[in-house]
């Protein structure tokens, strides 16, 4: 961020620089990663919940750790 020039650093302190574009971009950047894990997340345990057509829910340890 700092050679992208979003970030500038000034006595010590790090500032965002002014500009409405680098703030989207500053707080884009920190919450995308954390919403695609979620997203992967789900999609994994859904995944495991319908992977056996007919049977429950419900998933052994053992299995889930293979899936891994």
């Amino acid at each position: 961020m700092l050679e992208r020039k979003i970030i500038l650093s000034m006595d010590s302190k790090v500032v965002l620089k002014v500009g409405a574009e680098t703030f989207i971009l500053f707080v884009s950047s920190l919450i995308w990663p954390m919403v695609d894990s979620y997203y992967a997340t789900l999609l994994f345990t859904v995944s495991m919940a319908i992977g056996k057509e007919g049977s429950s829910a419900s998933v052994e340890a053992s299995e889930i750790v293979k899936k891994i």
